[in-house]
This record gives C-alpha cells, sequence and structure tokens, in this order.
C-alpha cells in the first residue's frame, strides 16, 4: 500500500532502484553515459530510457495509464492519486540535481538538503528530464518546478521546455494544452519569486514560446478539420483572456504560497534583489499575451463564433461563446482602472468590444435556468469556486419550490457549508408565508362550515366546530413538521447552529415574529433528551452556555424556557440566571414568558418550591426586559423611562399583564376549587398581591420621581419619553382590579369557601378572610368608587364617562355571575358599601356564611339597627337546631366578632347601657356554649 511521503527528497528505495536501472542501461548501450546533446537522432534511446523509468514506477504503484485521446497507439501515465505526487516530486528533482544546468554565480549550488543526491546518475542534459518529465507522468512537477524554483534554475527548465516541446508532441494541437498551463506557471514564477532581471528573461521566453506554438496562421490550421479548427480557436482565445486576466488580478496576488512551495525552496538559493511589487512585470507579461489574443481574434469569423454556441466549455453553465464574451467584458472592465490606462490603449480591447457586448454575469445565467438545470449544476460544482457555489445556492433560495422539494433539499445539503444566516432568514420568511397562507384557508373553510351550519341547524354546532378545531390543531402542527422536516433538520438546523449568537437570536426572533413555531414544530428525535442534559448540567455558580441553551431554544422554545423557569422556582440564584438570560434576548424571551407564568401557576408541586416567589417577579417581566433592575442590597429599582432594550406600548403591556392575570386565575382555580382543594397554596397565592400591589406603588413613584428630575433638567424629549411611560404604568392596579378572570375566580373560591354551621372550619374561613381581603381593598374599590370631579374639562369628563361605563359592566358581569355561586347574598347585598337587610334572619343567613370582616360588618349593622338581639335569638336557634361541634365553634366564632363590634360601638360612645341585651343573647345561646359565652361576656 502506498504511503505518503514526509519530504520528496528523502532518501528510499526507489531512489536506488533508478539509479541501479540507469546505470545498467548505460553499461547495455554503446554510449557510457548519458550524455546526448541533441534530441534528433536519439529519439529511441530516450523512448528506452522513459519506459525503463515508467516500469519502475508502475512497480511503485506511482503511475496509472490511459489511451492518448486521438493516437491509441500511445499511452499517458498520470499520478494514483495524492499519495503518489511527493514520490514523484522526489523522482523528478532526482533528475534535475543530476542534469545539466548552467551556474552564474557561486551561490547557484544545490543545498545540503538534496546534496545527498548529487552525483548518484551519470549527468543528463535538461532537455531529457523534461522530457522524462512529460512522458513519465511528471508533467506537473515540471510546472512545479517552473513556478517555484529559485529563478536562476526554473527560467532554465522554461526554456528547456519551451525548445523540446516540439520534439515531445509530433503534433503542434499537442502541444497547446501544456503551453496554456506554462502561461500560468510563469505567471506563478514572476509571484512567488518577483526578480526584476528574471523578469525581463521569463517574458522574452513567453512571448518566444506564443510566436513558436501558438496556431494563429490560417496556413498552420489549415492542416485541421474545420471542426477542430473552430474549436482551437474557442480554447486558444479562453485561455489567452483567462490568463491575462489573472495578470491583472490584484486579488489573485494575496493568495498563499502552495504547499509544495518549500520543497523546491530547498533545492538551492535564489540569485537577484527580490522585489515586492510583482505589478509591473506582469504588466508586461499581460501585454506579451495580448499581442497573442489579438492574433486570434483576427481569424475568428462569425461563422465560428456562431460555431461556438455548440462547444461546451470547462465552465458548467456556459458554452464557448457565452464564455468568451464574458471574460472579454472582464477585461474591458478591468481596463478602466487608472493603472491599466496603458494596456487599453492596446488594438485587442477594440476587437473584443463585440464580444463584450453579449457578455451574461454568472447570475444571469444561473436566473436562466430551470430548476431541474440548477440543480444538475450544483450536484456537479463540487470543484467550482465557493463564490459561485454561493451565487447558484441564492439564485435556487430564491425560487419557491425549492423547500417543499426533496430533491431542492437534498442538493443543498451538500452545500451547507456555504450557507448562512441569510439563507436562514430566507427559509423562514417562507415558511411565515405557508403558515399565513394556510391560516387564511383555514379561515375561509371555517367560515363556510359555520355558515352551512348555521343555515342548517341555526348555530348549534358552533361550540362543537370549535372544539374540533383545537382538537385538530395539534395534528396539522405534527403534519406540517412532517412535510418540512428535511428542511428543519437537514438545513436551517445546521445554518442556525453554525451562527453567531446574534444571529441565532435574529432568527428566533424573526420566527416568533412570524407565529411559525406555533404552526410548525421544529423538534427533534432527541431534543427531550438534550434539554434534559443540558439541565442537569446547568450550575448554579458556572457560566451559562447561551449558546447551547439558544439551541434548545429553536427546538423547542416554550418547554425549554419552561425548563429554566422551573428551576428559577426552585433557586433563588436560578432566578437571576433566568432574568439576565432573557434580558440578554428579551425580544425573543417576551413570546414565551405568558406560557412560562401559566404553566407554573398551575403546577402545585413547583408552586411549592423554595423560590415559588419568583413568580412575582414575572408580572414585571415586560418592565424587566426593558431593563428594569432591583439593588438587593439596597431595596431600590432602576426604572429606564426610555425605549431600552424592550419597548412596550400601553397595549402590549395591557395584553402581557392580562396574560399574567389570566394565569394566576388559572392557577387559583386549581387550587381553591374542585375536590383537590389546596388551601395552603391558595392562601400563598393570593398573599402574592401585597407585592405585586408593592411594585406598582414602587414603579409609579419612582416614575413620577424621575419626570420631575427631567422637568428640572429641562431635557424635554427625554421627559416626553418618560411621561408616556408613567402614563402606561399608572394603569397597571386598574388592569389588575378589573381583570376579569381574577374577579371571577375569586368570586368563585370566595363561593367554594363559604360554608353553613354544620360544616364550619376555622382555618377555611380564615382563609375566606384573606380572599375578602383582596376583593374588598381592591374589585370591590373599581365597583363601588365614583370618579367624578365638581368641574371637569371636556376630555376628562369623557374619560370619566369612559371610565364609569367600564365600572357598570364590571358591576354587571359581576351581579349575574353572582346569580349562578350557591352563596350570592353577601356580594348581592353589597355589605361593604350599604345594605338593606332588617329582618334578622336574613342577617343570621350572612353571617353563617361570612368571614371575620364580613361578620363585623353585619354586627355593626345591626347594632345600628337595634336588633342584635333578634339576630342573636335566631342564631342560638338554628345552632341548637344543627346541634354539632362544628355549629357550636361556629357560634363561639361569630360571638367574638359581636363582642369585636360592641366594643368598637362603645369606643366611639354608641351603644352604651346595653348590658342587659347582652346579658340576654347570653341567656338564650345554646347550653353547650352558654358558659364559654358567658366567660367571653365577663372579658
Amino acid at each position: 500500500m502506498l504511503v505518503d511521503k514526509v519530504h520528496p527528497m528523502d532518501n528510499c528505495e526507489l531512489f536506488l532502484q533508478l539509479r541501479a536501472r540507469i546505470l545498467a542501461f548505460g553499461k547495455n548501450t554503446r554510449y557510457d553515459d548519458m550524455s546526448l546533446l541533441y534530441y534528433s537522432g536519439n529519439e529511441q534511446r530516450i523512448g528506452r530510457i522513459c519506459i525503463k523509468i515508467i516500469e519502475i514506477l508502475k512497480e511503485h504503484e506511482l503511475l496509472a495509464e490511459k489511451s492518448h485521446p486521438t493516437d491509441p497507439t500511445q499511452m499517458l501515465y498520470f499520478p494514483i492519486g495524492r499519495q503518489a505526487m511527493n514520490h514523484l516530486r522526489g523522482v523528478f528533482l532526482f533528475f534535475v540535481v543530476n542534469s545539466v544546468t548552467e551556474r552564474r554565480d557561486a551561490a547557484c549550488k544545490w543545498s545540503i538538503t538534496c546534496s545527498h543526491l548529487v552525483e548518484q546518475l551519470p549527468l543528463m542534459p535538461r532537455m531529457l528530464a523534461v522530457t522524462l518529465s512529460q512522458r513519465c507522468g511528471m508533467e506537473s512537477m515540471l510546472l512545479e518546478l517552473i513556478s517555484c524554483a529559485p529563478r536562476w534554475l526554473a527560467d532554465q527548465y522554461f526554456g528547456s521546455l519551451s525548445d523540446s516541446l516540439a520534439h515531445i508532441y509530433p503534433s503542434p494541437m499537442d502541444v497547446q494544452p501544456l503551453m496554456w498551463l506554462c502561461l500560468r506557471a510563469a505567471y506563478n514564477a514572476i509571484v512567488y519569486r518577483n526578480i526584476r532581471e528574471a523578469n525581463e528573461n521569463l517574458c522574452r521566453m513567453v512571448a518566444r514560446m506564443l510566436q513558436r506554438h501558438l496556431m494563429d496562421t490560417p496556413q498552420i490550421l489549415a492542416a485541421y478539420t474545420p471542426m477542430r479548427r473552430k474549436g482551437y480557436l474557442a480554447v486558444a482565445m479562453f485561455e489567452l483572456l483567462s490568463v491575462t486576466l489573472l495578470t491583472l488580478d490584484e486579488q489573485a496576488l494575496l493568495r498563499p504560497v502552495p504547499q509544495h512551495f518549500r520543497y523546491y525552496e530547498d533545492l538551492c538559493e535564489d540569485v537577484g534583489e527580490i522585489d515586492p511589487d510583482p505589478r509591473p512585470s506582469l504588466r508586461k507579461l499581460a501585454k506579451i499575451l495580448m499581442d497573442a489574443l489579438q492574433r486570434i481574434v483576427l481569424l475568428v469569423s462569425v461563422d465560428v463564433f456562431m460555431h461556438w454556441v455548440e462547444l461546451k466549455s470547462p465552465r458548467p453553465l456556459y458554452n464557448y461563446q457565452e464564455l468568451i464574451c464574458l471574460k472579454s467584458a472582464q477585461l474591458l472592465a478591468i481596463m478602466q482602472l487608472p493603472e491599466n490606462a496603458e494596456l487599453a490603449k492596446h488594438s485587442v480591447c477594440k476587437q473584443v468590444k463585440t464580444f463584450a457586448e453579449g457578455a451574461k454575469d454568472f447570475e444571469k445565467r444561473l436566473a436562466e435556468l430551470n430548476i431541474g438545470d440548477l440543480l444538475n449544476y450544483l450536484d456537479s460544482s463540487v470543484n467550482e469556486s465557493p463564490e459561485k457555489r454561493l451565487a447558484a445556492l441564492n439564485e435556487l433560495f430564491s425560487r419557491p419550490i425549492t423547500f417543499g422539494n426533496d430533491e431542492c433539499v437534498e442538493t443543498i445539503v451538500y452545500h451547507l457549508e456555504l450557507l448562512t444566516v441569510k439563507h436562514g432568514v430566507t427559509i423562514l420568511k417562507y415558511l411565515g408565508e405557508v403558515v399565513r397562507a394556510r391560516q387564511a384557508l383555514k379561515e375561509e373553510q371555517s367560515a363556510k362550515k359555520d355558515s352551512k351550519n348555521d343555515a342548517k341547524n341555526g348555530g348549534d354546532d358552533k361550540d362543537k366546530n370549535k372544539e374540533n378545531k383545537d382538537e385538530n390543531g395539534s395534528d396539522e402542527s405534527d403534519d406540517n413538521a412532517e412535510e418540512y422536516s428535511s428542511l428543519l433538520q437537514h438545513i436551517l438546523r445546521p445554518i442556525f447552529v453554525a451562527c453567531s449568537r446574534e444571529e441565532k437570536l435574529q432568527l428566533l426572533e424573526l420566527r416568533d415574529k412570524l407565529g411559525i413555531s406555533e404552526a410548525i414544530s421544529f423538534a427533534t428525535a432527541k431534543c427531550a433528551m438534550n434539554r434534559n442534559t443540558f439541565f442537569n448540567r446547568l450550575e448554579v455558580d458556572g457560566e451559562f452556555p447561551i449558546d447551547q441553551f439558544l439551541i434548545l431554544c429553536f427546538e423547542m422554545p416554550s418547554l425549554t424556557w419552561l425548563e429554566l423557569g422551573r428551576l428559577a422556582m426552585a433557586h433563588k440564584k436560578f432566578g437571576e440566571i433566568f432574568w439576565r438570560v432573557g434580558c440578554s434576548c428579551a425580544n425573543h424571551a417576551i413570546n414565551y414568558v405568558g406560557f412560562v407564568v401559566e404553566k407554573l401557576f398551575k403546577d402545585k408541586q413547583y408552586l411549592r418550591k423554595p423560590n415559588s416567589r419568583f413568580l412575582v417577579s414575572m408580572y414585571g417581566s415586560t418592565l424587566i426586559l426593558n431593563g428594569l433592575t432591583y439593588d438587593q442590597e439596597t431595596g431600590k429599582y432602576d426604572l429606564p423611562l426610555k425605549d431600552n432594550k424592550l419597548p412596550y406600548t400601553k397595549s402590549t403591556l395591557r395584553e402581557a399583564l392580562k396574560r399574567y392575570f389570566d394565569a394566576f386565575a388559572g392557577g387559583l382555580a386549581k387550587c381553591a376549587r374542585g375536590g383537590d382543594r389546596d388551601d395552603l397554596l391558595t392562601r400563598w397565592m393570593v398573599s402574592l398581591f401585597e407585592p405585586i400591589c408593592r411594585f406598582e406603588r414602587n414603579v409609579q413613584a419612582l416614575g413620577r420621581k424621575q419626570v420631575k428630575q427631567l422637568k428640572r433638567e429641562g431635557d424635554g424629549a427625554a421627559l416626553e419619553v418618560a411621561e408616556r411611560y408613567v402614563d402606561i404604568h399608572s394603569h397597571m392596579p386598574q388592569w389588575r382590579r378589573m381583570n376579569w378572570r381574577i374577579v371571577s375566580e375569586m368570586m368563585f373560591a370566595m363561593d367554594e369557601l363559604r360554608g353553613d354551621l354544620a360544616n364550619f372550619d376555622r382555618e377555611r374561613v380564615r382563609l375566606l378572610g384573606t380572599l375578602v381581603k383582596y376583593w374588598r381593598e381592591s374589585v370591590h374599590i373599581e365597583l363601588v368608587m365614583n370618579p367624578g370631579k365638581s368641574h371637569p374639562t371636556r376630555l376628562v369628563f369623557f374619560f370619566i364617562c369612559l371610565h364609569c361605563l367600564l365600572f357598570a359592566e364590571l358591576s354587571e358581569r359581576v351581579s349575574e355571575l353572582a346569580k349562578t355561586l350557591s352563596h350570592p347574598d353577601l356580594i348581592a347585598n353589597n355589605v361593604w358599601n350599604s345594605m338593606t337587610l332588617i329582618h334578622p334572619r336574613e342577617i343570621v343567613g350572612l353571617l353563617i356564611q361570612a368571614c371575620g370582616q364580613e361578620a363585623d360588618l353585619l354586627f355593626r349593622r345591626s347594632l345600628q339597627l337595634q336588633n342584635d338581639v333578634a339576630v342573636w335569638r335566631e342564631l342560638s336557634r338554628q345552632t341548637g337546631r344543627v346541634n354539632t361541634a362544628h355549629a357550636y365553634e361556629a357560634f363561639n366564632y361569630l360571638f367574638r366578632h359581636y363582642v369585636t363590634a360592641l366594643c368598637s360601638m362603645l369606643k366611639r360612645g354608641q351603644g352604651r347601657g346595653r348590658y342587659d341585651e347582652m346579658m340576654d343573647i347570653v341567656k338564650e345561646s345554646p347550653e353547650a356554649v352558654r358558659e364559654k359565652t358567658k366567660q367571653l361576656m365577663k372579658k
């Protein structure tokens, strides 16, 4: 098996075999050395030498062979793969150091790197070394030597090659491909080792080579068929244009030297001073090439030009006519540069102007292709430059059919390394259009279906249709994900992973904006496992792996943010991490805060976590993501009243808070209602209102303070923005108090907690008091407040009227909902404002379902009406009828609150001389609690 050779000139068995075979060959002939002064007359001997060397190289598996395309009797040899290259370089350099060289200076000597190969063979002429390179599969090594070797050596071999071409290749047509390669090698020699004197000599040799070997006269071309003549003129013109453009392309000068450059550099020292600027010499070379190009252009007739349409060029998508037109246009464009002003005067520029007029640039040519041809080009463009492949990909991405076609996706997969965030944006915009189109179609079909149902059933099936839509939503999302799974997983996901952090956020924000993730799933088979692994390894004090987190957000954003929120409920530092990460990607995070809040409020397990107060901070999520910070040491807020990270309006903040309130109400319903009611969690949830209210007050106070400061500073623009934000924040308490989900769930929760004498429970009544307290301090204020002013302006009057309408609507909804409750009386009679109750039995009916605060108010009302004795008589009667421990406990509980109400009146100087009435109450109390009642009375 052939292995790589570290350095071509490292000694090896191959050198020994070549030496032995060549020395043996010399002894078996009538010549005693390898000195061949002339090619003519020595063709057979040179041929036999080549055969011997080819045999050895084939034994070492360095060469493969194929038939000559025009002469089947001849064989062509070429290296077998990359591993053979260094071996063949070594063989060729073995011949070079043992060939005749003209040494103009003492510095022109072989270096120590190759000294062990010198004089290992009989001294051979350069002509023989050149011939061996051409016939023994080492042509590329000779071109490398011309390009990379010290100029005193490289130029000698360029001249020898030019002199030998006609002998090595009997047909002038066979000389042409090597001549084009020699022109490029000459360009490389000037660029890699720019020695002015050597460049002058090399340019003369290039001109002489073109003069001798370029087929530029009708007499030479007459020896070939018309088809071959036309084809040759196309190739010649293309090659000369290409090399000319290369010599004038300053960007090409920035290319690094090839890796094999160092092997030829190790041969010997160069002679002459290196000039850092090769452009003057390159323009001289370009002038020579343009002279040759002019001679070819003169041979191009209309018939030849039209025939080029049928010739396939080496560049995909272009025939030779299109390619030559394009190159001509590029040549004229580069001649417009000031530094090429002298070359622009060359007459060939006018001659190729006709060609340039028909030029099509690469992008225009791509746009003309149908989708099949474009895919074929990309499939066969492995050897094309990245710029051209990228242009083809851009054209493919501009075709709407691309993203829904499996063949297109398979083709794109092979070019993933060229795709950037721009391609990701294109894919997302396409998916956004798909989602919008399908939603519009779905709504249209739904409207037609609803209209038919209305006509048929009078609208009775509307609710059923809505349920069917909700059930089918997830199925449609799965169908969309399956349809675009290849696009998402094989193209968009690799693009996303390769993007920078800022680009990842750009894609996530665009996807959120277009609402794609709601309709199409981006989840992979391993996304759940990857998410669990990520959060299991996440450390509190370590650096947060934001890039991995964003990849998880790409796959399942809602669940990823939810997992981070769950960690925040468990530990305070994870709460800080949540907001730090959220603020770093605010425009993305804001879309999932509502989902996280909703899930956390409904998860009893996480509501019991140590840092469950994290949910309070979620109330201010919009403000936090815009830059609000809280210093725990000083207990102060820093509130930016400006459009910062996440600017918001009144409507966006109201919508965010509404979702928070709805989530809170959902959690309250789960904790406070049903058979699995959890009084402890219900109490905890209602207790959240206190820090929420405190947060609202702090935000408003801080806002007013900043506005005053800005007024003193006289910053008008900043003041206008600040006042707008202060106005927005001023509505937060009202939005909370008037949120119907909270109002209704509070009513349901209070109704659930109300009981009677038979099932009295002190803890339950205490919890009821907690809910009633919030109801009294928040919701009830909205129901009874009077926002009127004595002399309002028209604008103020308008807002007052609007305010009153909203309150009237809320009051009406409360009244309607109260009618459906099991215990509607307290709400219906509005115990906190005015009561129309007079009959003692009505008051007792309210007392047995009231909490402590409500009982206090009811007793005060009874004392004012002076029917408290009658109330107690009725209460004692009902308690005795129930005759249970719960009923007696309820009686004592209510009597304590009666005493509290009475003491309150006595302190105000009312209710004096009521001792006899109170003793009557004690006497009429149930016998089981009479003694205890008497003790309470004495206290």
